[in-house]
């Protein structure tokens, strides 16, 4: 199935804060293999990427596995499975891509 970023808690309105206190005090932590093999390894590398950290062959700088800031979670988004992690105090969401926000 796989899943695709969505938007972080930045990026709600306030009609959708109820959703993400929702999501967040259902939410059960998951290990970064799990939370990658989830969302798709492709997807994820691309949101590490766009935040700075090495991917593929690049050498020399942090990677999003060894970053021990970063915590990973499974929960329900208005009763859909989602997938999200923690980063810089940001809740960044992948959805579903079954799943129409």
């Amino acid at each position: 199935m796989g899943y695709q970023y969505y938007t972080n808690c930045a990026g709600l309105t306030k009609s959708q804060v109820p959703a993400l206190h929702d999501m967040t005090e259902q939410s059960v932590d998951v290990t970064y293999t799990t939370f990658r093999k989830a969302v798709g390894g492709d997807e994820l590398d691309a949101w590490a990427a766009d935040h700075g950290y090495d991917i593929g062959n690049q050498r020399g700088g942090l990677r999003l596995k060894s970053d021990w800031h970063v915590a990973y979670y499974r929960s329900k988004w208005k009763g859909r499975r989602c997938y999200y992690l923690v980063w810089s105090a940001y809740e960044e969401i992948f959805l579903s891509e079954e799943v129409s926000p």
